[in-house]
C-alpha cells in the first residue's frame, strides 16, 4: 500500500496539487484550497501541535504519515515534513491508502 500513496503523492506534486510548508499550508487551508493536510510523523512536537491545531480549526482533514525524508523524496523538497494536498479526487485516494494501512488487520 505504502506504493500506492507514493505513486499518488508523486502525481499530486506533478500535477501542481500538492503544496508543502507551514505557512503554505496554513493559508491554503485557511482558503479552504487544502482537502488534506499530510503531517510527517517525525515532524518537531511543536510545530505538529500547531498544524494540526490549525486543521482542526479550518475542518481540514489531516493524517500523520511516512516520515519526513520519504516525504521529501517522493515530492522532491528538502526537509519538508508538512504537506497539503488541493485536489478532491487525490485527497481522496491518498485518505483511503493511509487509513487502509493504519488500520488493524482483521481475521477472517
Amino acid at each position: 500500500m505504502r506504493k500506492k500513496i507514493y505513486s499518488y503523492l508523486g502525481f499530486a506534486t506533478k500535477s501542481g496539487n500538492l503544496m508543502c510548508g507551514f505557512n503554505t499550508c496554513t493559508a491554503a487551508m485557511r482558503r479552504g484550497r487544502a482537502k488534506l493536510l499530510l503531517v510527517a510523523e517525525d515532524i518537531s512536537e511543536n510545530t505538529g501541535e500547531k498544524i494540526i491545531r490549525e486543521a482542526e480549526k479550518t475542518r481540514t482533514v489531516w493524517r500523520k504519515c511516512l516520515d519526513m525524508k520519504s516525504l521529501s523524496e517522493i515530492t522532491g523538497e528538502d526537509n519538508a515534513g508538512i504537506f497539503a494536498v488541493t485536489d478532491d479526487n487525490f485527497a481522496k485516494v491518498i485518505l483511503t491508502e493511509i487509513d487502509g494501512e493504519q488500520a488493524p488487520e482483521q481475521e477472517v
